[in-house]
């Protein structure tokens, strides 16, 4: 007859203030992250570089929006949307 090992492990379950602590320090070093990026190529991308410099340009929209959907009181969802999609529901800009 085989015994069976069973290990429990447990996690912490952390606060809403701390999970919006966690979230906007990791948006910060996504932010860190692309300007050493930007200031490491200093302008010369050249062409075969366009690709990573948009797709540098996307996470900094996306960094911008995290920060402001945790943090910013002053954005609106549609602010906030508008940078994830493209598109809000503001009759004029949407």
């Amino acid at each position: 007859m085989a015994t069976e090992k069973t290990t429990t492990t447990t996690k912490s379950v952390f606060s809403k203030s701390e999970r919006k602590s966690l979230a906007l320090e990791a948006a910060w070093e996504i932010d860190c992250l692309c300007r050493l990026l930007r200031k490491s190529k200093d302008g010369n991308w050249g062409i075969e570089g366009l690709a990573d410099r948009g797709i540098l340009l996307r996470v900094e929209i996306l960094c911008g929006a995290i920060t402001s959907a945790l943090s910013d009181e002053m954005a609106s969802g549609d602010d906030v949307r508008l940078d994830i999609y493209g598109i809000s529901n503001d009759p004029v800009f949407g």
